[in-house]
């Protein structure tokens, strides 16, 4: 934290002091992709941190244009807008539907859903990015059936069963366990990406 030199009033987050909580913005959230309001969540000084109505994720406004939220997650934490960012070409539901993904189980949250494609790489893979939790993911090099943890500064190149970190039976065991239990997937991303090495962080907090 760090001490401001001027009030929520003068640096224009409350437009008077009898609503006393900074008004919540409204823009193109980069992660579900859905025009709502954006409740502001932390300052900072490489951008306040707001919290997304609909999918209840962490995003920050675009510093290229004011109609989109950037993600502010760990996976993907980026300053741009999916539009701004070349993801999507507009924020037309036409378009969206066209954004480059693949269906595959989710090493962080563990359900099957679509992985967006959020950096297009050619010599090595490409990033992608759960519509579920928003955790980054690579493809495996071996198999097509789960998706591989990835980290600001490492990306693994199996996922957990081509590893050998979890059997079918454990897989499956812990899907069932985090579909049951109702399990928050942000508070899961946060937990897992708090550790150094993931794979072994997995298993200490779904085991």
């Amino acid at each position: 934290s760090f001490a401001d030199a001027r009030c929520l009033l003068c640096r224009g987050k409350v437009s008077n002091w009898a609503n006393g909580v900074p008004q919540p913005s409204k823009g193109w959230c980069s992660l579900c992709v859905k025009h709502t309001s954006h409740e502001l969540l932390s300052e900072s000084l490489l951008g306040d941190i707001h919290v997304c109505n609909c999918c209840k994720r962490r995003t920050r406004k675009c510093t290229k244009c004011v109609q989109g939220f950037a993600p502010a997650v760990g996976a993907w934490n980026s300053r741009k807008c999916a539009v701004c960012a070349g993801i999507l070409s507009s924020w037309k539901q036409e378009q969206v539907t066209m954004a480059p993904r693949v269906v595959r189980c989710c090493p962080w949250c563990l359900l099957d859903s679509g992985h967006i494609e959020v950096q297009k790489n050619v010599l090595r893979r490409s990033v992608f990015s759960c519509s579920s939790c928003g955790g980054r993911t690579l493809k495996c090099l071996r198999c097509s059936l789960l998706m591989c943890h990835g980290g600001d500064s490492w990306d693994d190149k199996l996922c957990m069963l081509c590893s050998g970190t979890l059997t079918e039976n454990e897989l499956s065991a812990r899907r069932k366990l985090v579909i049951k239990q109702g399990w928050d997937r942000c508070f899961i991303l946060d937990q897992l990406q708090s550790s150094a090495h993931c794979s072994l962080s997995a298993i200490a907090f779904c085991g």
